[in-house]
């Protein structure tokens, strides 16, 4: 524990915040509270010792929990593994159950007795989708992907790491408790870097969804540069490892609009990763009017 002061409008930093709190455990949770009623923004870099590679963490409101979240994206194949994280923002302790859905909206596996987490703590688990669908963090690759719906007795927030099995890259990716029928992917790549989707529909019934893609370049910024309609299952997902490509666009950068019909929330998330250096990051999309 430590009582620090920040000037209005500054900030300070730490290279390796638990050093610096003189904690001896190796990973966990770090709690931010102002005293006096100041709001507060806060992000962390999480970087592996001596591989040159990062992915950043932003912190979450205390009150942000809920008692049922979706991880959009998890994965186990050859070239990536999924850790994911839960934390507890309860004062009773959090039985937690979780299902690994399919893109067909199918369960392809849950989890065989609650996992307890306690009162403001954290469960790491590795490999989540080889302990789902096999029993076991430790088991074979599963060559599987899926998104994951978590529901709690006590209001939770999770978090799952994609990890590039070539050069130990994390990619962040936080829960999302619900979604809208109108989102924005702020901005997505065609050339040395690109863009997956997923859009995941967490309705009782089938959607039909319409991708819009705009250009982010000078000439003609804003203009429609391609569509595409997709379907997507009750409790099932669409996923595009290319969404500029598939959408058919001819803009090399530049935002995506994502629209449902019927009216009903869809959660959508997007990984920018370089086509040559096994790197990535999660953009997740926003809420339009």
């Amino acid at each position: 524990m430590a009582n620090l002061n920040i000037p209005g409008n500054g900030f300070i930093s730490f290279d390796n915040i638990l050093a610096a709190l003189s904690v001896n455990d190796s990973f966990g949770p770090v709690e931010i509270r102002s005293t006096n009623g100041a709001m507060l923004v806060a992000v962390s870099r999480v970087s592996g010792v001596g591989t040159g590679t990062s992915g950043f963490f932003a912190a979450q409101a205390v009150d942000s929990g809920s008692l049922l979240e979706v991880v959009p994206f998890v994965i186990d194949t050859d070239a990536f593994r999924t850790n994911l994280g839960i934390n507890n923002l309860g004062t009773g302790t959090a039985t937690i159950n979780m299902a690994l859905m399919a893109a067909n909206g199918t369960t392809q596996a849950s989890t065989s007795s609650p996992i307890q987490v306690p009162p403001l703590g954290l469960v790491q688990i590795n490999n989540i989708v080889r302990f789902l669908l096999n029993g076991s963090s430790s088991s074979a690759v599963t060559q599987q992907q899926g998104y994951l719906k978590i529901t709690s007795d006590q209001p939770i927030k999770a978090f799952a790491t994609q990890i590039d099995n070539l050069t130990q890259d994390p990619s962040i990716e936080n829960s999302v408790a619900g979604g809208n029928s109108n989102l924005l992917l702020r901005s997505s790549a065609n050339t040395n870097f690109q863009s997956s989707l997923v859009i995941v529909n967490p309705n009782g019934s089938a959607i039909t969804v319409s991708l819009i893609a705009r250009q982010g370049g000078a000439t003609n910024n804003g203009a429609v540069t391609g569509t595409r309609t997709v379907n997507i299952p009750a409790n099932g997902f669409f996923f595009t490892n290319h969404v500029l490509e598939d959408i058919g666009a001819t803009s090399s950068f530049g935002p995506i609009e994502i629209h449902t019909t019927p009216t009903m929330p869809v959660i959508a998330v997007s990984r920018v990763y370089s086509t040559t250096g096994n790197t990535s990051g999660f953009f997740n999309t926003q809420s339009l009017p």
